[in-house]
């Protein structure tokens, strides 16, 4: 099976209100054993003359933030191309080009992905052609660390790492937490 663990760090929690600051894909295909810093990776943060967010949501993304204020900028791109090149960027990294043209084919995987990351998604800009190529199958992988008799919600990301006897390291960057959910469904399969 193939996947794109996505994963994005938001100005807060409303996409009707708060906007984008980071955004990571990478692209896992089951059937092969690559290293995961091996693996294709899509990365882009997002400059913007102003941030519009909630106090909390800017506290998480400080350093992003300040990464974003400073002159060395990597990885830059404009919000209005963002949905276009990540579309192109999973049909060359998800099975053949022709793929992405069925819809509904390409499954998003990571904490959260289709309550939050996938809402977010869908504000961006010219996204029609991204939104309909995703499955609306999510892969939520804190799924497989539920203990159905015991746990009265989902467990967070780091109560999974705790369950596999891991280390989590928080530090709320979008490739690090793309690489995390990718660590924590290789562990089932």
């Amino acid at each position: 099976m193939q996947y794109i663990s996505l994963n994005v760090q938001t100005t807060g929690l409303d996409p009707d209100k708060h906007q984008i600051l980071e955004l990571a894909a990478i692209a896992e295909d089951t059937t092969e054993d690559v290293n995961i810093n091996e693996l294709p990776l899509f990365h882009a943060y997002i400059k913007r003359d102003n941030y519009i967010g909630s106090a909390e949501g800017l506290s998480l993304n400080i350093e992003t933030l300040k990464y974003l204020a400073s002159d060395n900028l990597k990885d830059l791109w404009d919000e209005r191309c963002l949905a276009e090149e990540l579309f192109r960027w999973m049909c060359n990294n998800i099975g053949s080009a022709s793929y992405c043209f069925e819809d509904n084919e390409i499954t998003l995987a990571g904490k959260n992905i289709g309550s939050f990351d996938y809402q977010f998604l869908k504000k961006l800009p010219d996204s029609e052609r991204l939104i309909y190529s995703i499955s609306h199958n999510f892969i939520d992988p804190t799924m497989l660390y539920m203990d159905f008799k015991n746990d009265i919600c989902l467990p967070s990301t780091r109560v999974c790492w705790s369950k596999l006897k891991l280390p989590y390291v928080c530090n709320f960057k979008a490739v690090d937490v793309a690489k995390s959910t990718i660590g924590l469904l290789r562990e089932k399969y």
